[in-house]
Formats: C-alpha cells, structure tokens, sequence
C-alpha cells in the first residue's frame, strides 16, 4: 500500500512538471504564467497558500496564490531583514 501510494505522488509530481513545460512553451505573460504555476502548485500541494519570491536588479518580487486562487503580485525596493532570513533559513 505505501509503494503504491509513492508511486501515485510521483506520476502526480511527473504530470506537474509536464504541466509547468507546457504552459512555459505556451505562456507568453509572466505574470499570467506564474500564477499558472503558483495555482498547480498549491493544488498538488493540497497547500492553503503558496507564495514565490524572486530577487530581481535591486527589487523584490513576491507572487502568491489562494485556496479560491486569487493571485497576488506585490514588488517592493527593500525587505525586511526577518524575510531575508526565512527565505535563507525557512523552517
């Protein structure tokens, strides 16, 4: 029972990743495409939220999504230092 239920996550794990190459072949908005991405991932997640942050040329950038996947897009020029130590150590 348990190598089959390991089995299952990871075809389901295999199908996400089909699923992100597709919609980067396909996608040409980023913003569009990473709440793609956010919306699959918090579903195979069975998560409540999933939040992406990417450092660009001095800016911050955060996306996130919802269980009623509403997607959230917010830029900032500084972040705390708090944030920066949980993206470096996240428990």
């Amino acid at each position: 029972a348990r190598l089959y239920s390991r089995l299952e996550k990871k075809f389901r794990e295999i199908d996400l990743l089909y699923d992100f190459e597709q919609m980067l072949n396909s996608v040409q908005e980023l913003p569009k495409m990473l709440g793609r991405l956010l919306v699959h991932t918090l579903d195979h997640l069975e998560a409540r939220w999933v939040l992406g942050y990417v450092p660009h040329e001095g800016k911050y950038f955060f996306f996130a999504t919802d269980r009623q996947h509403r997607i959230y897009f917010e830029s900032a020029a500084s972040v705390s230092l708090g944030w920066m130590n949980f993206v470096q150590q996240p428990t």
